[in-house]
């Protein structure tokens, strides 16, 4: 009888794994062959921006990660030739450098040179597996490193990330980021990939197997869920930044960005909530209102020309 329930426990716990697996493969591998993107460029809202990028000077610029991946982003030079501002732009999940054109041209409007990045394992970047910000960070200052060397190094950098995009940028703070880096925007960031799992997972079933895909996660990757924690990292983050959030944000709770706006204790920090607004959709939401509360910090930390902001009133 003894070996009998050793044996259904073997059974069970076989079948457990295997789920375990399963999901972990679902939320973590890339597939090469797909075309990851949130935007539809031929709509209203998009297609200015859109065609503005397709005319707009750039060069498609990459570096290898410090694993080896080779990592894809395209590269927009300033209006303005004298200009030393440099935003650096990072999509969210399952999206690419595309889907951030349009927040772009915004920067590139101001006089700012711009820098869009496809994260591995999305758009033209290689990666069979995207970590959700954790191996991302070291990406990120990779190519910090990158534009300092490349466009000039007194240059003064500004991160703006969307969801995902925007956790990475957080968890890259922790990695001793160069002074020219000098704020930050988060859009619609998530505090833990826990915390992000247990509340996209659905069925809500599935959050019984969040655990053994975590094991599954540390073996093949080298960390647990638990152990990428967003929250830590705004904590002791010193940078200026200012946090957007969707009151209605079904992928990431509101009460997330607020409470990360809360420990926060940089220097200067701002919270804009965006009513009746979705995942990530805050500029398309309330576009002006966006721009301007971003233009109120931006003038504090860059050099931005008097032509420049008196188009975006």
């Amino acid at each position: 009888m003894g070996d009998l329930w050793i044996y259904i426990l073997i059974v069970i716990l076989v079948a457990y794994l295997s789920l375990s697996y399963v999901l972990y493969l679902r939320v973590f591998k890339m597939d090469p062959d797909k075309d990851y993107r949130v935007v539809d460029q031929n709509s209203e809202f998009f297609k200015a921006s859109y065609e503005w990028y397709q005319k707009v000077p750039k060069e498609e610029i990459s570096i290898k990660s410090y694993d080896n991946v080779t990592l894809k982003g395209k590269f927009i030079p300033s209006l303005d030739n004298e200009s030393t501002n440099l935003a650096i732009i990072v999509h969210g999940y399952h999206a690419n450098l595309e889907d951030m054109i349009i927040i772009g041209k915004f920067y590139s409007d101001l006089g700012f040179k711009v820098m869009l990045l496809d994260m591995r394992g999305h758009g033209q970047s290689e990666g069979a597996f995207t970590t959700l910000g954790h191996f991302e960070k070291y990406d990120l200052k990779k190519w910090i490193h990158f534009a300092l060397r490349t466009y000039g190094a007194t240059d003064q950098i500004l991160l703006h990330g969307v969801s995902m995009g925007a956790s990475t940028i957080f968890l890259s703070t922790t990695l001793n980021l160069p002074q020219n880096v000098k704020f930050i925007v988060a859009d619609s960031g998530f505090d833990s990939i826990w915390n992000m799992l247990w509340n996209n997972l659905k069925p809500k079933a599935l959050r019984i197997i969040l655990p053994g895909a975590s094991i599954i996660s540390f073996l093949s990757r080298r960390f647990f869920f638990g152990s990428v924690s967003v929250s830590q990292a705004v904590r002791k983050n010193r940078i200026p930044l200012m946090i957007i959030h969707g009151e209605k944000d079904e992928k990431v709770p509101f009460a997330v960005g607020k409470a990360l706006h809360e420990i926060s204790k940089a220097p200067t920090k701002d919270f804009f909530q965006v009513p009746n607004c979705k995942h990530g959709e805050g500029y398309i939401v309330d576009k002006n209102g966006y721009e301007q509360r971003l233009i109120l910090h931006l003038k504090d930390y860059f050099n931005i020309k008097n032509t420049y902001l008196k188009q975006k009133k």
